[in-house]
């Protein structure tokens, strides 16, 4: 039976979702899945396809093809990363599962064509200058989907802005995988911030969530954006996967300042490498605190939205 626990927010849902299917309790977590369906409305087309993949892994490949088919339909398409997750094994010879693979690319086609970079801005009340925080969403989000755990700050009289990237991983959701790209988007959204609002120059910071997290943490220790430090969620991404990638990054930043606060998940699947991330910052002799929760995955900590305003103090060096 699904507690209504499970389905209190979207971090939990996943949370839980995801530690149903690590123990291949397949079934318990398709039952969770179906009822979160109407749940996260701003999250339907990953619940979809959570709802699809299960199906498939209990042997509901008619029930796996139709939930695909009904997500096209809505507009939704996926990138060739969920077409080949094994989940779908079962079903990946049948000719209308090859049929559906091909309609979602060419409505990936059609969203590349028609993409544009955006940024949200959001202010509190006064006249300001503000301390400004830019929140990079994660792969497979949005601006959208992920700005309810960044908007707490607001009510602490940061200014948010919240940076979309420009390739679309489907609808609704984007991708920060060209590096050369994402830069060159962040400097244009960074300089019309600073420009059009009151921002508090000296007290501008990063923050991200999984490959917007990698994002960031990069642009800050290269030195891309005058930041004071990065506040990085879950970082994922090749540098994250390869942290010897890091340290020429690193060996420039020092002396900057920077001060870089990570959360990461025991569970994750860059958990060690996320940690010794945290080593390479602090012999490189950049102020880096590394928040490690044993029994959690690829998701903001459930209290992040109550501890953000504090942690980006304690960037500012303020706490």
């Amino acid at each position: 039976m699904v507690s209504q626990s499970d389905l209190s927010d979207y971090g939990t849902f996943q949370q839980r979702v995801t530690a149903l299917y690590m123990q291949e309790r397949y079934a318990e977590a398709l039952e969770l899945a179906n009822a979160a369906q109407e749940h996260f409305s701003e999250n339907e087309n990953i619940t979809y396809y959570l709802r699809a993949c299960l199906s498939s892994m209990v042997g509901q490949g008619d029930q796996a093809l139709a939930l695909l088919r009904t997500a096209l339909d809505a507009g939704y398409w996926y990138p060739d990363l969920f077409w080949n997750d094994t989940d779908f094994d079962s079903i990946r010879d049948r000719p209308e599962f090859q049929a559906l693979r091909e309609r979602s690319d060419r409505q990936q086609d059609t969203a590349r064509t028609n993409a544009r970079p955006e940024m949200p801005v959001e202010l509190p009340g006064g006249a300001g200058p503000f301390p400004a925080l830019m929140a990079l969403h994660g792969n497979m989000h949005s601006a959208a989907i992920d700005a309810p755990n960044w908007r707490p700050v607001l009510k602490t009289g940061w200014l948010l802005a919240l940076p979309q990237a420009s390739e679309p991983a489907g609808k609704g959701m984007f991708v920060w995988d060209n590096r050369e790209q994402s830069e060159a988007e962040l400097l244009t959204h960074y300089a019309r911030l600073v420009e059009e609002y009151p921002v508090d120059l000296a007290r501008v910071i990063l923050g991200g969530f999984s490959m917007g997290a990698e994002t960031a943490l990069y642009l800050a220790l290269k030195g891309a954006l005058p930041v004071r430090g990065v506040l990085a969620v879950a970082p994922g991404g090749p540098y994250t996967r390869q942290p010897e990638l890091w340290q020429p990054l690193i060996d420039g930043a020092r002396g900057r300042g920077l001060r870089i606060y990570l959360i990461m998940g025991g569970r994750d699947v860059a958990a060690a490498q996320t940690r010794e991330l945290a080593e390479m910052l602090r012999a490189g002799g950049i102020v880096c605190e590394l928040e490690d929760h044993a029994e959690m995955g690829h998701i903001f900590p459930p209290d992040f939205r109550q501890r953000v305003p504090d942690l980006l103090r304690w960037i500012l060096g303020e706490a």
